[in-house]
């Protein structure tokens, strides 16, 4: 592994761009941030608690065919809950590091360009390699001085991460489904109960018959308010959203012609 007056000596040879010796450490060089790669490449990020997001490298390095670069987190940043991780940089490789940097404390932690962000190490090899990076064809982020994302692997990762979000939809709509059938036995639970209690109440005091119809017609009115408010704000989840709609309407029809029953008795 290179010290600190190895690395001083082979820098111009290592980095294009972006050095400082000042960062230079006993066997390590500090990389610091040069772009925070959120939605809008804020030169300041507060990266909430669980949260990640990547960084580029204000360093622009190329690697020496005897040498190979690792990232290792800086002591001072994992004490407050950030994990750094970074690739090994073969040989040959032309590159700024890419680091995925994630908040695992339950703080939001402010990053800004030009803060250290990780360590870079300086590994020897016994012998140099047949094929260094740069030359092999299958080398998909050669030369990466601007973010690529996922490179060449860019089919491959989507679909993955396709699935992935299909299953998260799937278990969403099973999530809104258990809500609304708990919600809606609930209410056919509570409403039942309700018309018993005051259709016994009522009974008792020796009212007329259009009396009871009208309490119990009010009774399933709120009934069939209360399963159309169920159906429009839980079960209007994901892929189930158009069929939830329907349902809404049906309870909001038949509420409807429950009222026009109950304007009919009150007005005739």
């Amino acid at each position: 592994m290179l010290v600190d007056k190895q690395i001083k000596q082979r820098a111009p040879e290592i980095f294009p761009s972006g050095y400082e010796e000042e960062n230079i450490g006993c066997i390590s060089y500090d990389l610091t941030i040069g772009k925070i790669l959120a939605k809008h490449h804020e030169d300041r990020l507060e990266l909430q608690p669980g949260d990640f997001v990547m960084i580029e490298s204000r360093e622009e390095f190329t690697v020496p065919r005897d040498l190979a670069l690792t990232v290792g987190e800086k002591n001072s940043l994992m004490r407050t809950g950030l994990i750094v991780d970074g690739p090994v940089y073969f040989p040959g490789h032309h590159s700024r590091a890419y680091l995925r940097v994630l908040n695992a404390s339950g703080t939001p932690i402010v990053l800004d360009t030009g803060m250290k962000i990780a360590q870079l190490f300086f590994h020897t090899l016994d012998e140099l390699p047949e094929q260094d990076y740069q030359s092999r064809p299958v080398s998909s982020f050669a030369d990466e001085t601007a973010y690529r994302g996922y490179g060449k692997y860019d089919s491959v990762y989507t679909e993955k991460i396709g699935k992935l979000e299909e299953a998260t939809e799937g278990l969403r709509n099973q999530e809104g489904k258990i809500y609304a059938n708990i919600l809606t036995l609930m209410g056919i639970f509570v409403s039942i109960f309700s018309i018993l209690t005051i259709d016994f109440t009522v009974i008792s005091q020796n009212i007329s018959i259009r009396n009871l119809v009208l309490v119990n017609c009010s009774l399933g009115l709120l009934l069939l308010l209360f399963m159309a408010l169920v159906m429009l704000v839980v079960g209007s989840v994901g892929s189930r959203r158009e069929q939830s709609k329907k349902y809404w309407w049906i309870f909001l029809v038949a509420a409807a012609l429950l009222a026009g029953i109950l304007l009919i008795f009150l007005f005739r």
